[in-house]
C-alpha cells in the first residue's frame, strides 16, 4: 500500500482513474475515504437543531466549533498524517423569504507536515449539503437556467439547476452574513487568495480538492467548474501555470444538462468522482428525460448486500454508508468483508443502522459520550459508564 505522496495525481484523476474503479485500487480507497471524512466534517460542525440540539434557536445553522480545532473536535486529528488548517468559513443565504445566512462550506489548506504525506499543497473545500426544512424549497426549484457567471457567456447553452445556482450566487442585504458577498464570492476569494499565496512560495506542487455529499456534492461540482472556467485555479502573476482541480463526491445529484457535463468533459483540468450507491435515490432525483445529465467518472456501489446494515435501503444515502460501502464492498455488487479501511461501528455514527449483534450504541455521536478515540485515531466504545450529571 503505497502513500498518497507518491501517486497523488493518479489518485486525483489526472489520468481520469484508468484501471482504478473495478476493481477499487486499495489506495483510492483510501484517498476516497479520506475526503469523505473531511465532506463529513463539515456536517458535523454545522448546527441544525436536530441531532445535538442547539441551545439557542439563533445558533441555528451556524458551526458549533471554531475554525481553529474544527478538525481535532472531529476526530481527524489523531494518527492522521493528513493534516489541515482551515481558513475559512463560508456562508451562503437562500434566494427566500427566510432572511438568513447559514454555514455551507469550509475552505482549508494542507500544513506542511500535511502537504508531505498528501505529495503537495492541498487546497480543500467542502460543502454541507441540505439541513435545514428551508433548504427543501431550494432543491424544489428544478427549473435549468444558464449560468454565465460560472461558465461564461460563451457557453449559454451550459444550463444548471436554479435553485442551487441561486443558492451558490446570492447577494442579500438582510442576511447578516451575506449583505454584500454571496458564499461564491468568499469561495472565490478564499481560493485566489491561497493559490497566489502557495504559488509563489514553491515549496510544494499545488492542488485543488473540493467534496460534499448530497447537495453539498452538487456545490462541489458547481464551485469545481466555477474555479476552472475562471481561471482561479491559477495564480494572477502567471494564468498558464493551473493546477488540478478535483472533485470527490458523494451521493451527487445531477446538476445540469447535456451542455454543461460536455463542457466539464473538455476542462483537462477538471475531474470529478461521483461515488454512487445504487439504493441511493437521490443521484436519480432529477431524471434524463428532464434534461439533466450525469457528470464526471463514478465508482458505484450496492450497500445492499452489506451483511452489517440493518435496514440498507432506509439508510441508502447517508455518508457514513457511503464510506462504508468504500471500505468494504469488492467490486461492483459484491460482497462485503470487514476491512482494515474503515471500522463498521463508524456506520453508527448518527444512525441506528447497524445490525445489532454488532452491540454498538446507535447515534453515537456526540463521539465524546460514547465513544474514546486512542492515539492513532481509532475510535472504540468507551468502557467506563457515562457520568449525567
Amino acid at each position: 500500500m503505497s502513500s498518497f505522496a507518491d501517486n497523488w495525481r493518479e489518485l486525483s484523476g489526472d489520468n481520469l482513474w484508468t484501471g482504478l474503479l473495478d476493481p477499487l485500487n486499495s489506495d483510492l480507497r483510501r484517498y476516497i475515504i479520506h475526503y469523505g471524512e473531511r465532506a463529513g466534517a463539515i456536517d458535523d460542525v454545522f448546527i441544525d437543531g436536530k441531532l445535538i440540539a442547539a441551545k439557542k434557536p439563533q445558533f441555528v445553522g451556524l458551526p458549533r466549533y471554531g475554525k481553529a480545532n474544527l478538525f481535532e473536535e472531529v476526530g481527524l486529528v489523531k494518527g492522521n498524517p493528513y493534516s489541515y488548517d482551515v481558513k475559512n468559513y463560508v456562508y451562503g443565504s437562500p434566494k427566500l423569504p427566510h432572511r438568513t445566512s447559514n454555514l455551507m462550506a469550509y475552505v482549508a489548506v494542507s500544513t506542511d507536515s500535511g502537504s508531505i504525506a498528501l505529495g503537495r499543497r492541498d487546497i480543500l473545500i467542502a460543502w454541507r449539503g441540505t439541513k435545514l426544512k428551508s433548504e427543501l424549497d431550494v432543491d424544489k426549484v428544478t427549473k435549468l437556467r444558464s449560468a454565465p457567471q460560472i461558465v461564461g457567456h460563451e457557453n449559454a447553452a451550459a444550463m444548471v439547476h436554479s435553485g442551487w445556482f441561486d443558492y451558490y450566487t446570492h447577494v442579500d442585504a438582510r442576511a447578516p452574513k451575506n449583505k454584500t458577498i454571496s458564499c461564491r464570492d468568499q469561495v472565490l476569494a478564499a481560493v485566489r487568495t491561497l493559490v497566489n499565496e502557495y504559488a509563489e512560495k514553491e515549496d510544494f506542487e499545488l492542488s485543488i480538492t473540493i467534496t460534499g455529499h448530497g447537495t453539498g456534492a452538487a456545490f462541489a461540482i458547481l464551485s469545481g467548474m466555477d474555479i476552472v472556467c475562471n481561471s482561479y485555479n491559477s495564480p494572477t502573476t502567471d494564468t498558464e501555470k493551473a493546477c488540478l482541480v478535483t472533485a470527490i463526491v458523494f451521493g451527487a445529484p445531477r446538476v445540469g444538462n447535456e451542455a454543461f457535463a460536455t463542457l466539464q468533459s473538455t476542462q483537462d483540468m477538471l475531474q470529478i468522482l461521483r461515488v454512487t450507491n445504487e439504493l441511493d435515490p437521490m443521484p436519480k432525483l432529477l431524471p434524463a428525460q428532464e434534461y439533466y445529465k450525469k457528470i464526471g467518472e463514478e465508482v458505484r456501489l450496492n450497500t445492499i448486500n452489506s451483511p452489517f446494515l440493518k435496514n440498507p435501503k432506509d439508510h441508502a444515502h447517508e455518508l457514513e454508508v457511503y464510506l462504508h460501502g468504500i471500505a468494504a464492498q469488492q467490486g461492483v455488487n459484491g460482497a462485503f468483508n470487514s476491512t482494515g479501511f474503515r471500522d463498521i461501528l463508524m456506520v453508527n455514527k448518527t444512525l441506528d443502522g447497524l445490525k445489532d449483534d454488532h452491540k454498538v450504541v446507535p447515534a453515537i455521536w456526540v463521539l465524546h459520550k460514547f465513544m474514546v478515540q486512542d492515539d492513532n485515531g481509532k475510535w472504540a466504545m468507551k468502557d467506563d459508564p457515562v457520568d449525567e450529571v
